[in-house]
């Protein structure tokens, strides 16, 4: 079993996402094989119909599990990560078997690390159906062998497996996953997020604790064997709620419910926390409640006072309230924050601030509360470039063809600021800024955050390619990312190579390519880049 640790933002609170104070990455625990099959409330083979970043479009090939049936069309949403991907991608004509959810599942948090916003996420596309983080898609083609770390290698065994788990009596099904939860967090057979985890168990205590639980006859018999097992405090002491929460269903529910009222003091450790867990999990109830609509409330002149102040200082790690003030200037005091924007420079070259133009201005773009074109059309002569292009971008909403007007003289701005312009001119049928764009695949920027922005530029066009030459009827670019293979290995292509590279494709099919970007109209009425 390979462990993957798996890195998320937790919920994205607004002000968490624009700059000086960080969202967090988190560490989750993955489900095993059989309950991504068993929880989701679609299984089956998808083919990528509508490219996408984030949501994407797909054509049911093959239902196993839920309402979707062969040849539906079916939306749906892949969650995001800042450490990549941010801007996950599926395009025209890929094939995968996925593991889809009406509804988010919560993931298993087992540790954070700091992370940052991205402008990208602010795009509220609807979607029938969510892919919980990092889990719950596989990528078919000839060479798939790891089918979501199940012992089967072949997509016939694979879907052999899945039908007998879909077909099991509701109990049997409910002793399985309670056993193979128990194998996981006790056992370790089929490995556990945490190296460090020891058992207060004894070698010869776990032996005759796993025949005992292989014997068991019934869940409550594996219920009352768990219950039995002495609590360990620490890390290790959650094991027994994890898997009854996990694995537990309605049979396991009726008797931790009995149990409890027999016994109020029976020792299992957030006995109402593992109760609800369980009743979410199968759709009985939910903790998550309804969102509160946050009034807006114009703050008073001496709140306003108090945040210009505060915003002069700049973003830093000790000015921890810069995040509000620049939220709430941008709504209430917009002209404030368009002086700050005006001057701003980025502070280092460190990766933490290599995209900080980008964000501020995009998030400034996005929110200003008053006098939206005079003062996006003044940001457009910022000194940063990535702020001067989110402004002439969204200009484009309040004025479509002053916007572009700025575009088409921004994307003479070197490296990605003039890619980024150049790409949502090319979004809306300006087929002479697609050499510009196409640019954007000359260089390779492997690893590292300070990289994370070329790369989402890169999936933002081959999306948009990815359409246009499916409505279109020609082939796709043969887009390595600035590479060739080359006998027997893949060589890096130089700028100058690549770009002649694709400007032949670009050649050879412009006046062919038609130009589609079908979620431009949507994210036009959201006034969404």
């Amino acid at each position: 079993m390979r462990i993957r640790t798996i890195c998320c933002i937790c919920a994205i609170a607004l002000l968490g996402i624009i700059l000086g104070r960080s969202c967090y990455a988190t560490t989750i625990d993955p489900r095993m094989w059989e309950q991504l099959l068993l929880s989701a409330d679609f299984v089956g083979i998808v083919e990528c119909e509508v490219a996408g970043g984030i949501v994407a479009k797909y054509r049911v090939i093959d239902s196993w599990k839920g309402q979707p049936q062969k040849g539906d069309i079916i939306s749906i949403r892949t969650a995001v990560n800042y450490w990549e991907p941010q801007f996950p991608m599926s395009l025209c004509g890929e094939r995968s078997i996925v593991t889809a959810y009406k509804e988010q599942p919560q993931s298993r948090i087992m540790s954070t690390t700091p992370g940052g916003g991205v402008p990208l996420w602010w795009r509220s596309i609807p979607a029938e159906y969510k892919l919980p983080l990092f889990e719950g898609e596989i990528w078919l083609s000839d060479k798939t062998k790891d089918f979501f770390d199940s012992p089967h290698h072949n997509l016939d065994s694979f879907k052999e497996a899945a039908m007998e788990l879909f077909e099991m009596d509701p109990e049997e099904r409910e002793k399985l996953l309670l056993r193979i939860l128990c194998d996981k967090y006790l056992f370790h057979l089929k490995g556990h997020w945490d190296k460090s985890f020891k058992t207060s168990q004894t070698d010869p205590d776990l032996a005759l604790l796993k025949i005992k639980i292989e014997k068991a006859k019934s869940v409550e018999d594996i219920i009352g064997i768990l219950l039995a097992i002495p609590r360990q405090e620490g890390p290790g002491g959650y094991r027994i709620d994890s898997i009854l929460q996990q694995g537990g269903g309605k049979i396991t529910l009726e008797i931790l419910e009995k149990r409890m009222a027999e016994n109020s003091a029976l020792n299992l450790r957030e006995q109402k926390y593992t109760l609800d867990a369980i009743r979410e999990r199968l759709k009985l109830s939910t903790r998550r409640g309804e969102e509160r609509p946050t009034e807006a409330q114009q703050p008073s002149e001496e709140k306003l006072s108090e945040l210009r102040l505060t915003l002069d200082k700049g973003a830093s790690e000790s000015n921890y309230r810069f995040s509000e003030a620049f939220s709430k200037l941008t709504v209430y005091d917009p002209e404030y924050v368009l002086d700050y924007l005006l001057a701003w420079q980025r502070p280092d070259n460190k990766w933490q601030t290599t995209d900080q133009g980008y964000v501020m201005g995009s998030y400034f773009a996005w929110k200003c509360g008053e006098d939206r074109k005079k003062h996006l059309q003044a940001l457009t002569e910022a000194k940063d470039d990535y702020i001067r292009v989110a402004a002439a971008t969204y200009l484009t909403f309040e004025d479509d063809e002053l916007g572009r007007g700025y575009l088409r003289k921004l994307m003479g701005l070197e490296g990605d600021p003039g890619v980024w312009a150049a790409l949502n001119l090319v979004r809306r049928g300006e087929k002479a800024a697609m050499p510009r764009a196409l640019e954007v695949f000359n260089t390779v920027k492997e690893g590292g955050m300070d990289g994370a922005f070329h790369r989402n530029l890169q999936k933002r066009l081959k999306v948009l390619l990815s359409n246009s030459c499916r409505v279109t009827g020609i082939p796709m670019p043969d887009i390595k990312l600035g590479s060739v293979f080359e006998a027997g290995r893949w060589r890096n292509l130089s700028p100058q190579e690549a770009q002649e590279k694709n400007l032949m494709w670009w050649s050879e099919h412009k006046d062919a390519l038609i130009i589609s970007d079908p979620w431009l109209a949507e994210l036009a009425k959201q006034k969404v880049d």
